[in-house]
C-alpha cells in the first residue's frame, strides 16, 4: 500500500501498523490514526492518544512554561508524549532524563515515533526504582507516568518510593504525578497515594481535567 493510501486510511478509521508482545507490558499496538502514530497496550493508551491530551491539559493547568526549570526527570518515557509536549509545544530546552524500562517500547519508539529527534535528552533503559535509588542528581521537575497496562505497580505509590522521589527533588522542586482511575484497583489506591504525597511534600494540588484521570502537583 502506498504511503498516501495508508495516510488516508488513518483518517478513515485508523490502521493497525504493528502488534508485538512485550514480556513486561503484554500486547502492544502501534496504530496510525489521523496521520499520527499512537501506542496502546491492551487496555490503555501509552503515548500520543488520550494520555497525550491529558498531559497537554495538565501542563497548561500548571502553566509549565512559567515554572523555573533547569532540569527534568521523566519516569515512564513510553514513546515520548511528555517530552514532545515540553520540547515541541512549549519550546523548552532544559536537559531531560527519561527512564523507560521496556526495551520493546524503546524499539517501537525508534521505529515509529522518531524519538532520536529529541535534543538534550538522556534516555535510561532501566527500572525506575533502581534509577531513583542510584541517582545522585537533583531535579527541579519530576514527571511520573509509569504503568503496566492501565495499572501503576503498587510500589510506585508507596510511602518508601514517594520518599525517594522527594529526595531527588531540589528545594522548591515539583513532582507531577499522573493517576488514572479507569479500574477498581486504581480507584481504591487514590486516597492512599494522596495521603503519602501529603505526608512528605509542603503542598499538594489534586486536579482532574479528564474523566477518570487525576494529576497531583506536589511541591518539595
Amino acid at each position: 500500500m502506498s504511503s498516501w493510501l495508508k495516510n488516508m486510511g488513518s483518517y478513515l478509521g485508523g490502521n493497525l501498523e504493528k502488534k508485538v508482545k512485550s514480556p513486561l507490558n503484554g500486547d502492544l499496538y502501534v496504530y496510525h490514526i489521523k496521520g499520527k502514530y499512537i501506542l496502546n497496550s491492551k487496555s490503555a493508551n501509552y503515548s500520543f492518544g488520550e494520555l497525550h491530551v491529558a498531559f497537554q491539559k495538565a501542563f497548561r493547568h500548571i502553566d509549565v512554561a512559567k515554572i523555573p526549570i533547569d532540569n527534568c526527570l521523566v519516569l515512564g518515557f513510553g514513546t515520548g508524549s511528555v517530552v514532545s509536549i515540553l520540547r515541541e509545544e512549549y519550546s523548552l530546552s532544559f536537559p531531560i532524563v527519561a527512564v523507560e524500562k521496556d526495551p520493546v517500547v524503546i524499539k517501537l519508539g525508534k521505529a515509529y515515533f522518531d524519538i532520536d529527534r529529541f535534543q538534550n535528552l538522556s534516555l535510561e533503559a532501566t527500572d525506575a526504582n533502581k534509577y531513583i535509588e542510584n541517582c545522585q542528581e537533583l531535579f527541579d521537575f519530576i514527571v511520573f507516568d509509569i504503568y503496566i497496562d492501565n495499572v501503576i505497580p503498587s510500589y510506585y505509590e508507596s510511602d518508601p518510593f514517594i520518599k525517594l522521589l522527594k529526595k531527588r527533588l531540589l528545594p522548591g522542586g515539583l513532582l507531577l504525578f499522573n493517576k488514572d482511575i479507569n479500574n477498581p484497583e486504581m480507584k481504591l489506591s487514590l486516597n492512599d497515594l494522596e495521603t503519602n504525597l501529603r505526608a512528605h511534600f509542603s503542598s499538594v494540588e489534586k486536579f482532574q481535567l479528564v474523566k477518570n484521570h487525576y494529576f497531583f502537583l506536589a511541591k518539595n
